[in-house]
Order: structure tokens, then sequence, then C-alpha cells
């Protein structure tokens, strides 16, 4: 993806130990809406919003470190979700501010490998560790997360 200036080590990085991944994490919500997470390997991360499509970038906050960013889904409406190995988090303001949501005390241990929003209001999570043997849903637009088990044949 595009640098936004103030960031020139976000590009996207080899997978750390366990397979995730680490550096940029690019999510679009439209043909011009787009989120840019670059993250570090000791957690956190600086989130970057472009209007334009990427032609543009401004720094829209800071995640809280002691959180390793796996994945980035953003709504149109600029609503953000990072799947972190503390739960996700979620800003409703554009990435200024950030709140957990099925954090490690309601969520799975380790927590969440991939985020992604199906429409404004559901969205679905894969836990970290795939042994969990669950999905989690939301359908309130990621205020809450229930953990779906997933059974063998």
């Amino acid at each position: 993806p595009p640098r936004p200036a103030g960031a020139t080590s976000c590009r996207p990085s080899p997978a750390q130990a366990d397979g995730q991944p680490s550096g940029a994490l690019l999510s679009a919500a439209s043909r011009t809406a787009m989120v840019l997470a670059c993250t570090s390997l000791a957690g956190g991360a600086q989130v970057f919003t472009s209007t334009d499509g990427g032609g543009r970038w401004r720094q829209a906050g800071t995640v809280p470190a002691g959180n390793r960013v796996t994945t980035a889904a953003v709504q149109p409406a600029g609503e953000i979700m990072l799947s972190t190995s503390n739960g996700i988090q979620v800003s409703r303001d554009g990435g200024q501010t950030w709140q957990v949501e099925a954090d490690g005390a309601a969520g799975p241990p380790g927590g969440f490998g991939w985020v992604g929003l199906t429409s404004p209001r559901q969205g679905i999570a894969l836990p970290a560790d795939p042994f969990q043997h669950q999905l989690w849903f939301t359908f309130d637009g990621g205020q809450t997360w229930k953990a779906s088990p997933i059974s063998g044949p």
C-alpha cells in the first residue's frame, strides 16, 4: 500500500512466528474510504485514514500498546475494527479513540486473528487460536460479540 507521510516504515512485513501478519494492514470500505494500520511487533498501531482512495492520508489515532493487531476492517461511515491479541478494538470516530470489545475476559484466549464486517450491523471474528472451534458474531455494529461453536462431522 502507499505509505502515508510520517509512516515511512509502514509496509507489509513477514509473518510473525505464529503466522499472524505484521506491518501494514490495509482495509477499504469503498473505492475512496480506506484505513491503514501500521503495526509494530511491540504491539499497538498507528492508524491512518484516506477519503480519496489513498491519494492523501492523515494520522487518525493510535491503538494502545500491548495489542498485537492482526487485521483491520472499516465501514463507509468511518467505524474501524481491529482484531488484536487482547480482543477487538473498535473506533466509532474514525480512529481517534478506541475501546475494546470482546476483550480477553469476554473473548477467546489469545484474542482474535481476523475480523470482518459483512454489513453496517453484522460482522464476524475468528479466534487467533483455531483450536477454539468457534466463530464470533456481532449483530449490533460491533458493540457486542457472541461466540458460536463450530461442531465437527
